[in-house]
């Protein structure tokens, strides 16, 4: 349908519902469409250049849906929403007109993945309007990429694109409070004027590794150009579009802090994060010519050293991510026992329990428990440990003969 050269609606209908108006083609008209009263209907694929307003939908109309309409070179808004909530505004494109997408009195309607570009004054307006949810859009190279003014609060505003237009948001000191992101790790609106950078990750933004989203909130200002009291996007994003992969974050820890010759220590990888993906690998150095893979591994040091420990990580995408870790193995404490850093009386009750076999020890363990270094464990060897607990300066055993033994330590 081609509804050309007009000065009134190309389509006007009022009090409508459950209709479909779609692919048609309308210029020089006053209004391209104009829906008044009218519910549940579908605007799909029309064409509307060179009008008043390409689509309007006014007094009270609900429930309806603008689809992939093209709204180009109309003099005042490619789409207004007048006193007209819930509706969905999904795919438009509306460029070059005087503004983009304008909503007044209207609240709780969903516009998404919208592309507004290239108008003379603002992208999106909204004004005197609450609780719509503004996601997904693509707003450039207009005068404002985003308006809000006049009792415009509680509307949520996140996963937009706002790049190079004359100022990325205009909020008016009575506008009300809105949202700007969608937490972490989903993130708020892409800013090109966003300055901060992206050296870390999580939801304070304080673990080690880049994550898309940047290090400082971006501040938005407010007519009086104070930065943040227009909002603040907490989790300003870093990329958009066809930006390349975000790549993973590796992150591991180690337990125990502080290990011994012999003793199994167990590396956990699960905190590495990807983003926009998931990680598909996790591959291991300890850096003694051993390897492994997986998320949570095991490994036990034959030899005291200094030893680092290298975790790579790789997603989907083939991106990939380092850390390492530098831990210190010590030599096993004549007298601890149950090799826990310390010798204690627990460690002298060890021994006894096992004379006896109500306690198992391993081969690490019965190593630590041989006191008198005579290749044996007996009583005696208990006795020394509760001599030596009473004064520990008192020398009461020998150095130890063995490379990777070191001398007892007392509990602190």
């Amino acid at each position: 349908m081609d509804g050309s050269s007009s000065t009134i609606p190309g389509i006007w209908a009022s009090n409508t519902s459950d209709s479909v108006l779609s692919d048609n083609l309308y210029s020089h008209n006053d209004y391209g469409i104009m829906l008044s009263d009218s519910f549940n209907n579908t605007l799909a694929r029309n064409e509307i250049d060179t009008s008043g307003i390409g689509i309007l939908l006014a007094a009270g109309s609900l429930g309806n849906s603008l689809e992939e309409n093209t709204l180009e070179s109309n003099t005042h808004y490619g789409i207004v929403l007048f006193h007209s909530p819930n509706n969905v505004l999904l795919n438009n494109s509306a460029n070059f007109n005087g503004g983009g997408i304008y909503l007044n009195a209207s609240a709780d309607n969903l516009l998404q993945g919208n592309t507004v570009s290239s108008n003379s004054e603002e992208g999106i307006t909204i004004e005197w309007s609450t609780g719509n949810t503004i996601i997904e859009n693509t707003c450039s190279e207009n005068d404002a990429g985003i308006t809000l003014s006049i009792s415009s609060k509680s509307n949520s505003i996140y996963g937009n694109v706002f790049v190079d237009n004359n100022q990325n948001t205009s909020i008016t000191v009575n506008a009300g409070s809105n949202i700007w992101d969608d937490g972490y790790p989903s993130g708020g609106n892409y800013w090109s004027d966003y300055s901060g950078s992206d050296m870390f990750s999580g939801q304070d933004q304080d673990q080690p590794g880049s994550d898309g989203i940047g290090d400082v909130p971006y501040l938005i200002p407010s007519e009086d150009n104070i930065p943040g009291n227009g909002g603040t996007d907490n989790y300003p994003l870093m990329q958009y579009g066809d930006d390349p992969n975000i790549s993973p974050v590796a992150s591991f820890t180690y337990s125990p802090k502080h290990s011994m010759v012999g003793q199994e220590i167990t590396f956990d990888a699960s905190e590495s994060s990807d983003i926009d993906g998931e990680i598909t690998s996790y591959e291991w150095n300890f850096g003694d010519d051993v390897t492994a893979s997986g998320s949570i591994v095991k490994h036990t040091y034959a030899d005291t050293g200094t030893y680092v420990v290298t975790l790579v990580v790789i997603d989907s995408e083939e991106s990939d991510d380092t850390t390492t870790a530098t831990i210190i193995i010590i030599g096993l404490m004549e007298g601890d026992v149950d090799q826990n850093g310390y010798v204690t009386l627990k460690d002298s009750t060890i021994i006894k329990k096992w004379l006896t076999g109500t306690w198992e020890l391993d081969e690490s363990q019965l190593v630590s428990a041989d006191t008198y270094d005579n290749d044996e464990v007996t009583l005696r060897d208990s006795t020394l440990i509760k001599k030596w607990l009473v004064n520990p300066d008192t020398t009461l055993w020998e150095s130890p003969a063995d490379d990777n033994m070191v001398q007892p330590v007392p509990k602190p």
